[in-house]
């Protein structure tokens, strides 16, 4: 008997899905938001702007990714 130890590949864990995804880009949404309301430097407020936009982005496309999920056939 060998006393080589045998390696397994890890198992491929699934992602999780855009829903559950959503929730952490909303609440970056959030604090965005309350930073941009809180903030008076016209830079740091351009900055954020960019910042909004970049997580109203990706929220779109995870709602797109939502929908093409529910629009899957299921077995």
């Amino acid at each position: 008997m060998s006393d080589s130890a045998t390696v397994e590949k890890p198992l491929k864990m699934a992602s999780p899905s855009p829903v559950t995804r959503m929730w952490v880009v909303l609440q970056k949404l959030t604090r965005a938001r309350d930073e941009y309301t809180r903030e008076k430097d016209h830079a740091t407020l351009l900055t954020l702007a960019g910042d909004i936009s970049d997580l109203v982005t990706q929220l779109r496309n995870l709602a797109d990714a939502l929908v093409a999920e529910v629009s899957q056939p299921h077995d």
